[in-house]
């Protein structure tokens, strides 16, 4: 089932550039920070005061933005933006849908636009006033003014899938995030020429803004980040400011790659599996599967299932899982599932399966337009399906059909586990070494809280239990007095007081300190007793 992405929509719009035409005093307040001045309203009486924001959240968007600009300029190396006459980026806040009367601008989070059709300008960013508040939009719209800096006639899909990875890359990649559906082509590209808030109306490609803007495909560039580095991104964009082409996006990735010792089909295959398997560094990316095609399902006799013919357009990728049956009364037999797929023509990628039960990873086997390959398997372990890749590495080729045809073979010699086992776990707390010796016992005394002798008394009588085996170190007004073996259980001992305890006074008191030490000598708690000295009785002569 397709995963939903629980993102808000955002959208550039890199390739129209109207003037806005806001009623001029309508936003008639505004805060200044040192990049940016942000205009908003608090008028309750300009339509219905639903424009109306607080300045408060108004502060959170200029310091997000602050921290967005500081780091990709003075830290990533980004130039910074083209200066308008003040110097400083524009940001209108409003309510969309209601300024434009269009419901469906209510998903809309913000906009970049160009001042001017230059290949380097000024621009301004406007804010649908729900989203004033997230750190994610502010951050996508201060690297889309830094891109018009460098060439604002590129692709909108470019700007804003790596206007989405700079953002998250900033946030240090915060939850939630639901992959895309990953057969939407890398270059798909929205219509140009349109004001940019009717871009956001069309739907090319895919049915969501977010999907259909570009978006979505930020993991790519994430992929070229743990790949390479980070600088890639740069580098593709001062590719594209120096060769100065609005359709030159994918052949900027090709050139940089190739700089690289690598090719955009060989690392666009390798983006492939990677999504297939979810090995990401990234968590919030690890361990991600993506959207499925289609699905089949195997059975438990020997037998072929129906063929799947699963179409796939230029750079982009779908996935097919097959799944055993679910557990039932019948016994669980090992079995082989085997898959032949015929590439379509043109296609030279390496189709890859992944159970992800046992999580192996086994590339097909390719014989001319023939990919095929067998893998373990079961009748009954249908919590652990196996996901095929099919991936079009081809820039141009549109409209590929992969065929692929899927046989088990069961083996009815071989009962098996009806589930697979967990995975291992994985350490990440220091390692604690067990202890190699016997402890030193417990102990529990039966006295009062304050034990009572008398002043004249050298003899302590100590009742106590013990959980094991070992010695007692007994310690009287800080001397040691005695040694004393003990047993497991119930112990008894009388314990000489030193000859100064005779001077103790009836009102003076002393501390007991009884030590437990294991059979090799290693201390335990020590129990500390207070001990009251009570004055002698008198002895009264008879007549």
């Amino acid at each position: 089932m397709r995963r939903v992405l629980l993102l808000a929509a955002v959208l550039l719009g890199l390739s129209a550039a109207p003037a806005h035409a806001f009623p001029p005093g309508a936003l008639n307040e505004t805060l200044s920070t040192e990049h940016f001045v942000v205009h908003f309203t608090g008028d309750l009486t300009y339509q219905e005061g639903e424009h109306v924001v607080i300045r408060q959240w108004v502060g959170e968007f200029a310091a997000n933005a602050e921290w967005a600009y500081d780091t990709y300029v003075n830290q990533w190396g980004y130039p910074a933006h083209v200066p308008d006459a003040d110097g400083k980026i524009d940001v209108y806040v409003y309510k969309f849908e209601r300024y434009f009367n269009e419901p469906k601008h209510a998903d809309l989070a913000a906009g970049s636009i160009p001042d001017s059709g230059a290949a380097q300008t000024a621009g301004r960013i406007e804010v649908n006033k729900a989203f004033v508040r997230d750190p994610q939009v502010a951050a996508h719209q201060v690297f889309n003014q830094l891109q018009m800096a460098m060439y604002a006639l590129a692709p909108d899909w470019l700007a804003q899938s790596t206007a989405e990875w700079a953002a998250f890359r900033l946030r240090e990649y915060p939850s939630p995030f639901g992959f895309h559906a990953p057969d939407n082509s890398l270059d798909c590209n929205t219509a140009t020429g349109l004001p940019w808030l009717s871009v956001w109306l069309q739907r090319p490609c895919g049915l969501e803004g977010y999907e259909s803007s570009g978006y979505t495909r930020w993991t790519f560039f994430q992929y070229l980040q743990e790949r390479f580095d980070a600088d890639v991104v740069r580098q593709v964009w001062l590719r594209m400011q120096a060769v100065g082409s609005p359709t030159y996006g994918v052949d900027a990735i090709r050139d940089v790659l190739a700089g690289k010792s690598a090719s955009l089909t060989d690392i666009f295959g390798d983006y492939s599996v990677a999504m297939l398997t979810g090995s990401f560094s990234t968590s919030l990316l690890a361990g991600q599967t993506p959207g499925v095609y289609a699905t089949g399902t195997t059975g438990n006799d020997n037998g072929a299932m129906p063929t799947l013919r699963v179409a796939v357009n230029r750079l982009a990728a779908r996935f097919v899982s097959y799944t055993p049956p679910a557990p039932d009364e019948k016994p669980c037999y090992a079995a082989t599932l085997s898959l032949t797929v015929t590439l379509p023509a043109g296609v030279t990628s390496r189709p890859h399966v992944y159970t992800t039960g046992t999580r192996i990873l086994t590339p097909l086997s390719v014989s001319g337009t023939t990919a095929s390959a067998s893998i373990p398997w079961d009748t009954c372990s249908s919590g652990a399906p196996a996901l095929l890749s099919l991936a079009n590495t081809s820039q141009t080729l549109d409209g590929r059909m992969f065929v692929v045809n899927a046989s088990i073979t069961v083996d009815k010699s071989k009962i098996v586990s009806p589930t697979m086992p967990p995975p291992g776990a994985t350490l990440t707390s220091p390692v604690i070494a067990a202890p190699t010796e016997d402890p030193a016992p417990d102990l529990a005394f039966y006295s009062r809280n304050v034990m009572k002798l008398s002043a004249d008394s050298r003899v302590l009588r100590l009742v106590f239990y013990s959980s094991g085996t070992g010695k007692v170190r007994v310690v009287f007004s800080g001397q040691e007095v005695a040694l004393i073996k003990v047993r497991a259980g119930a112990n008894t001992a009388a314990v000489r007081l030193p000859k100064p305890a005779k001077r103790f006074s009836a009102s003076s008191r002393a501390v007991l300190e009884l030590t437990p030490l294991s059979p090799a000598g290693a201390p335990g708690d020590t129990f500390v007793q207070r001990v009251a000295f009570t004055k002698p009785k008198t002895k009264r002569s008879g007549r």
